[in-house]
């Protein structure tokens, strides 16, 4: 139902508001169900922390989510789907949170992860929050570097979750 919801919250403005209400009025439930899925179904836990992403970004909770991100991380699978996922959101984090060194490298341990993997999405995650990261600790040569000399811009095909940034 959160993966309904998020989906919702990227369409037009009538379905996100009513996607936006559907999960501020089931905030308590969700926090409930990825508490037991961290404890139970990693996998699980990852995919709902992914999908409740785009909400906490919205409605700017996603830097107070830090924390519970990277534990969801920590338990699942590294450089399985959702725990590539989960690091996008953590990315994204650690910059909210202005723990730049974090966002560097959680994103490095994404395109480090992703790499065997040719271009996807998940790469492209990893080197644009590294790129992002560096520009934001000053070292505006070494984002460009990054974002010039392996940028994998996946085809269709590549796009395993169909997810944009953020």
């Amino acid at each position: 139902m959160a993966e309904q919801a998020t989906a919702g919250l990227q369409a037009s403005t009538a379905e996100e508001l009513a996607a936006a209400r559907w999960l501020d009025a089931e905030q308590a439930a969700m926090r409930q169900v990825l508490a037991w899925a961290m404890d139970h179904d990693p996998a699980a836990a990852a995919r709902l922390a992914d999908a409740l992403g785009w909400w906490w970004l919205l409605r700017g909770r996603l830097p107070g989510q830090y924390g519970l991100l990277r534990e969801v991380a920590r338990r699942a699978e590294t450089g399985s789907d959702g725990w590539c996922a989960v690091q996008l959101r953590i990315i994204l984090a650690a910059v909210f949170s202005l723990d730049l060194t974090g966002a560097l490298e959680h994103a490095t341990a994404l395109r480090d992860a992703a790499a065997g993997r040719g271009p996807s999405r998940e790469l492209a995650d990893g080197l644009f929050g590294r790129a992002i990261a560096l520009e934001n600790l000053d070292r505006p040569g070494e984002a460009a570097e990054e974002a010039r000399g392996r940028w994998p811009w996946p085809g269709k095909s590549a796009t395993r979750s169909g997810r944009s940034w953020p």
